[in-house]
């Protein structure tokens, strides 16, 4: 009894009521994303339970919010988080690893489909079947919400959440006339934003993806020192477009915004978004 008490007293505040919820539903969705401290507001998390209920037509649970949920599926959408996924009852339908060190703890219940190539490669040499179908789900988005915006920015600097106070991207904004974007807005209002400017440059992979679901050119630069490791997740997108970009443009004191534009990517993407779609496996009939 006392071992029960202390894992009661552990659970988030609401996770007995919704897992008594769950289990009265006849088909209730969960998933897992990434949600704690300031990265809940990025952009490609903030995402995960909008584009989820938009795709499904139904709220969906967040996992860490429920009790004893191993003999349900728990879908796993936007994010490089497959290298912390620990349940065999995951189902995986877009994810990817975050760096070239990390590897599948678990055999997934489904692999539906991966962010990219390099994802797919790690699977399989863990022997893992993974299906050859990519893409990052947020190249969805523009299916559901795409606003008509004016174009009132030529440049639009998107950072990563870690590298928002860079002195690069202040170069760049007060230096160079840049609009900044904070990829901590709102869902629609990130988009809204991103809409306005006829280039972007970003150094968040959701600035990229965001970028190139919505039409818009971009660049993709870093503004701060990073590990080589880091970069894993950007070619495994990359790949998954078809395009041969390996590295980020790196900025120094010297970049003016003019050089980061020659290396301006456009033109269609190779992701067959279509077939991303019906593979979903929480994708509603209407």
């Amino acid at each position: 009894m006392e071992k029960w008490l202390n894992r009661l007293n552990r659970v988030r505040p609401g996770a007995l009521a919704n897992s008594v919820r769950v289990a009265v539903q006849n088909d209730p969705l969960v998933a897992a994303w990434a949600r704690s401290g300031h990265i809940q507001k990025n952009w490609g998390d903030a995402l995960n339970p909008v584009l989820i209920e938009m795709v499904s037509g139904r709220v969906p649970y967040h996992s860490g919010e429920l009790i004893n949920i191993r003999s349900r599926p728990v879908y796993y959408v936007i994010g490089s988080g497959l290298g912390n996924i620990n349940s065999q009852s995951a189902q995986v339908w877009g994810m990817g690893f975050r760096t070239e060190q990390a590897v599948p703890k678990v055999k997934p219940a489904k692999i539906h489909a991966v962010r990219g190539p390099l994802s797919r490669k790690k699977y399989l040499e863990a022997g893992i079947d993974c299906p050859e179908i990519y893409g990052d789900p947020a190249l969805l988005f523009p299916r559901f919400y795409n606003p008509v915006i004016e174009k009132r920015h030529a440049v639009g600097v998107i950072a990563h959440i870690s590298e928002r106070e860079s002195p690069y991207v202040k170069q760049l904004v007060e230096g160079e006339g840049a609009k900044f974007i904070d990829v901590t807005l709102g869902v629609n209002e990130f988009v809204d934003e991103l809409l306005a400017c006829s280039t972007i440059v970003s150094s968040s992979l959701h600035g990229l993806i965001a970028a190139d679901g919505y039409g818009v050119p971009s660049v993709w630069a870093s503004f701060g020192e990073k590990p080589e490791s880091w970069f894993f997740k950007f070619r495994d997108y990359m790949e998954s477009t078809g395009r041969s970009v390996k590295n980020p443009v790196k900025m120094t004191s010297e970049t003016k915004l003019s050089e980061l534009l020659d290396h301006t990517c456009d033109g269609p993407l190779g992701v067959d978004i279509d077939r991303l779609l019906e593979c979903c496996p929480f994708r509603s009939a209407n």
